[in-house]
């Protein structure tokens, strides 16, 4: 079997849901796997094992209709667009005739057919083909009715040509202008449509542009221009004040003011040093330096942003899946009514077979199954890229329904509510490891392990070298804290590094959910757990936050504490007021949780709970209530899936972005009610779309088939109709949250 890769194709002429639907089984059907098309941005991608798979996939979608983009043409205009102007060209002299007299060159039959036909060849033959393909792939699309309105105007037109030939009542019989107009409008309603629904992307151009088509690379001690699609990991580059990195990196030398706001949302320049990460695609607004490329083109933290953003369509609320259903059905039925109408019109009322005709055509092009499936995806990139664009990943339209609907939203503490900048208060040794003498096992004598004196904790943290004891429970809590992302672990490291040099230690590792672990070089174990682990046996009646263990035996208590994060008590108000119920969930001690809920205005409040009981708890809630809750991404990660929706604090890494439904790039808590406020929106913008698109074809319909529009005004109306709900979801950019 051959080695299978993921393939893209750029495609043109694809105007909703259905087309590409259409698509996707054109793909499917020559060889494609895995197939995946976004209509909003034109892009297909599937997976195949041979060359000539792909280019079978290409052939077949141009033969189906629609336009495979190549890397050599230039994209200044689309095929659509230029069919409109050159139909146009044609159109407007037959467009004429329905202001002139009844004699005149405009009136000529040869004239009316010689300036149609270019129409019906082009633009009319774009939408035959588009339609012929859908029904072979059986998913019916508009083109399919638009194709035969044009096709019996211009038809009929023929045959009342032939058989009035030369009478002075044969200009009755010409509706050629219907073929062309309609051809044209149609035309006209996608063009705009294109660049409309191209507008709901434009979080994606602003994040593609962030992309740095070059990098400075060191190359056997001096500094080469390269792509930087030849970028490797590990490679060295130099990046200087002004400069986009083009991948992400660990900064390896000077220093850096670097601006994130496209990426994380962050208004203010983050610094950055030696030893810090940094993200493809932000940019250098001081300083100079260099960095080790940490991924390549296509795996950086930005791409994958960009790939998220786009395929966020993918996954389709409720009310969008219904649509779809509807839309499957829409176009035969359509169909049906339009023959009913000429039936009726004819027989019942005897209008004659022109107005029948016109009635019958009205119909056709006047419905707007597009709408329908237009509606949730226009808004979802709307909604999706513009958080993107504040730092907010949302991963689809599921996740932005489920939000909308929520009425609980669970918080964890640490990190979540708190900034989770620890520091530690105090630190107590054992007194049989400050004397020398060996402990008692946990198991054994709880009384003599417990009993001891405090030795002068913060003092002794700022003059460690007062006790060499204390000294190696800091070396050994630097090494521990080094292997580990959790928030605790991290504020450790980072307090500790500034006056200590790590314990050696080696096989460090951290159990998910109790804490770390590591052998020094005697071969000794050393543990880092939280005072209320269940590793550490019950009845020690531990008063501290951590135990740091040697062998199995406790030899040393910290206290640490945190600070509530700016604005978190406004923005839980707020998400009272807008009807939610805020929980705290967190295996912190009630005292701490308990004053941290009172100061940010939480009354429900779990603590002291292990992960397992955690999972419990939202397993409770869920039940109750569509739920969501927050956490750090790493520890909860078992109720951050267990919740209808997970929310997790990222730090623009790539486990963060794939922890949760929605990841923060940033740390500021306001984000919360930001991914809410515009969830609520967009699925609100969502059901009036789906309102206008049911509406609109629910009136415009009978309103045809009752003779009250003509033709081109209906293939108008239709045009504007796609417009007016790509228009709608647009409003979205600049509603406030």
């Amino acid at each position: 079997m051959g080695h299978k890769q993921t393939n893209t194709l750029l495609i043109e002429g694809m105007t909703c849901t259905s087309c590409a639907a259409g698509v996707q089984k054109i793909i499917e059907h020559n060889g494609g796997k895995q197939v995946r098309v976004n209509f909003s941005t034109g892009e297909a991608k599937y997976v195949s094992s041979k060359r000539a798979v792909h280019e079978r996939i290409a052939k077949a979608v141009n033969k189906g209709g629609y336009h495979v983009v190549t890397g050599e043409e230039a994209p200044n205009f689309s095929r659509v667009e230029k069919l409109f102007a050159f139909c146009l060209f044609f159109t407007f002299p037959l467009f004429l005739h329905m202001f002139a007299g009844k004699n005149g060159i405009l009136n000529d039959p040869i004239f009316q057919i010689s300036f149609t036909l270019p129409v019906l060849l082009t633009g009319g033959f774009y939408f035959i083909k588009s339609g012929f393909s859908s029904i072979k792939n059986g998913v019916p699309n508009m083109d399919v009715l638009v194709s035969v309105g044009v096709l019996s105007s211009f038809f009929y037109s023929c045959y009342g040509v032939l058989l009035h030939w030369g009478a002075p009542d044969v200009h009755e019989y010409l509706f050629f202008e219907t073929t062309a107009t309609v051809t044209t409008l149609v035309l006209l309603g996608n063009v705009i449509e294109h660049r409309a629904v191209k507008q709901t992307t434009s979080a994606i151009a602003d994040l593609n542009d962030l992309q740095s088509q070059t990098a400075n690379k060191w190359v056997e001690g001096k500094v080469e221009q390269v792509q930087i699609k030849e970028i490797k990991l590990g490679d060295r580059l130099q990046v200087n004040e002004g400069d986009v990195f083009p991948v992400d990196g660990v900064i390896t030398q000077g220093a850096f003011e670097v601006d994130q706001s496209m990426i994380s949302g962050e208004s203010e320049p983050v610094f950055k040093k030696v030893g810090s990460s940094v993200v493809g695609g932000s940019l250098v607004r001081s300083g100079t330096g260099q960095m080790i490329a940490s991924s390549v083109v296509g795996a950086s933290t930005l791409d994958k942003i960009i790939s998220l953003v786009k395929d966020a369509q993918d996954s389709k609320p409720a009310i969008q899946r219904l649509g779809d259903k509807i839309s499957a059905v829409f176009v035969p039925v359509v169909l049906g009514i339009s023959v009913i109408t000429f039936f009726v019109a004819f027989l019942f009322f005897d209008l004659g077979i022109q107005k029948s005709m016109m009635n019958s055509i009205a119909v056709l092009v006047i419905s707007c199954p597009c709408a329908m499936g237009l509606a949730a995806p226009t808004a979802i990139m709307v909604g999706v890229g513009k958080a993107a664009k504040k730092g907010i990943l949302i991963k689809g339209g599921q996740t932005l329904e489920k939000i909308a609907k929520s009425k609980t939203i669970v918080f964890d503490k640490t990190g979540t509510l708190t900034t989770g900048n620890f520091e530690i208060n105090k630190l107590e040794l054992k007194p049989w490891y400050d004397l020398g003498r060996e402990p008692n096992d946990l198991a054994h004598d709880h009384d003599s392990l417990l009993e001891g004196v405090r030795l002068a904790s913060k003092e002794l943290f700022q003059a460690p070298s007062q006790s060499q004891a204390a000294q190696q429970v800091y070396q050994v809590l630097l090494a521990l804290c080094s292997k580990s992302s959790h928030p605790i672990s991290k504020s450790l490291h980072a307090q500790l590094s500034v006056s200590h040099n790590p314990e050696s230690l080696n096989h460090v590792r951290e159990i998910k959910g109790k804490g770390m672990r590591g052998e020094d070089v005697n071969g000794c174990e050393w543990e880092l757990y939280s005072s209320k682990s269940e590793n550490l046996k019950s009845g020690l009646g531990l008063k501290s936050d951590l135990c740091v263990l040697k062998d199995k035996r406790i030899i040393a208590e910290l206290w640490i504490s945190d600070e509530i994060k700016e604005g978190v008590k406004e923005n839980i108000q707020w998400l009272k007021s807008n009807g939610f119920l805020p929980v705290m969930l967190s295996g912190d001690t009630k005292t701490k949780c308990t004053a941290a809920a009172k100061e940010v205005g939480i009354t429900e409040c779990y603590f002291e709970k292990t992960p397992k009981e955690k999972l419990d708890v939202i397993k409770k809630l869920t039940q109750e209530n569509p739920t969501i809750m927050v956490g750090d991404g790493i520890n909860d990660a078992p109720s951050l899936a267990q919740a209808h929706v997970g929310i997790s604090f990222g730090e623009a890494t790539s486990s963060a972005i794939s922890a949760s439904d929605v990841v923060l790039m940033n740390k500021d808590f306001s984000s919360i009610r930001s991914a809410v406020s515009l969830s609520k929106q967009t699925y609100l913008t969502i059901k009036y779309n789906f309102f206008w698109a049911f509406a609109y074809n629910m009136f415009a319909i009978p309103v045809a088939a009752f003779g009250f529009l003509k033709p081109m005004i209906s293939a108008l109306s239709m045009a504007f109709s796609d417009v007016l709900v790509v228009g709608n979801s647009l409003l979205l950019k600049f509603k406030k949250e």
